[in-house]
């Protein structure tokens, strides 16, 4: 294709042969681009996704900039004492956009005397008091732009277990290089726990995403 100097320089009848190479190459490149569309509807794979009910259909196939896929993020190990708060800062990795449909726990208490502890699974499947949380709320904010996504502090008793997570009314949303920050206060007189968080969601690759990155730094 011609430069801007060298059209410049041309006479009309150059220009209109300029014009007519030009939408022949355009229509070439779209007969290309048409028959590769048609190829990669009739891969295996594309038939045998749209053979699948919508819940086996996997997310990792199709064109590279619509991708999504199944991911967790996870809040590992944060211990918390008889009075103790913690702050853990989760960094959406560069991959991708995350949206985040869900959150399950799992919290251990520490038994036993120093040198000889222990760490009893608290079921969320039994209710009696010593598989309640009791004393352990948190909150959650989006760091870049300080935006809570709570009004206050919450019980970790509203965060369900691997059977019944707790799922988000409305999904969230956070871009690539996000920071995730999540304030724990452990108000039980007696009890240290051992607390782990994982955030169950989508990774998105979106149009542009490149450019919207700096949007969340």
């Amino acid at each position: 294709m011609a430069t801007k100097e060298e059209l410049e320089k041309m006479s009309n009848e150059q220009l209109l042969k300029e014009f007519a190479d030009t939408r022949m190459k355009n229509a070439s490149l779209k007969s290309r681009l048409d028959t590769k569309e048609d190829i990669l509807r009739s891969h295996p794979l594309e038939q045998f996704k749209n053979k699948l009910p919508p819940e086996f259909v996997p997310t990792n196939i199709g064109e590279l900039q619509k991708l999504y896929w199944g991911y967790l993020f996870s809040v590992r190990n944060v211990i918390l004492g008889p009075g103790d708060a913690q702050d853990y800062v989760l960094n959406i990795t560069e991959d991708a956009t995350f949206a985040l449909k869900s959150i399950v726990k799992s919290i251990f208490v520490r038994t036993g005397i120093l040198g000889a502890y222990s760490y009893q699974y608290q079921d969320p499947q039994i209710s009696d008091d010593a598989n309640l949380a009791s004393g352990l709320s948190f909150t959650m904010m989006d760091s870049a732009s300080s935006r809570s996504f709570m009004s206050s502090a919450i019980p970790m008793e509203m965060v369900g277990g691997p059977k019944y997570p707790m799922m988000m009314k409305r999904t969230y949303g956070f871009l690539p290089n996000a920071n995730i920050k999540f304030s724990f206060a452990n108000n039980h007189p007696t009890r240290t726990y051992i607390l782990n968080l994982s955030l169950g969601g989508f990774r998105i690759r979106i149009p542009g995403q490149n450019d919207m990155n700096s949007l969340s730094s």
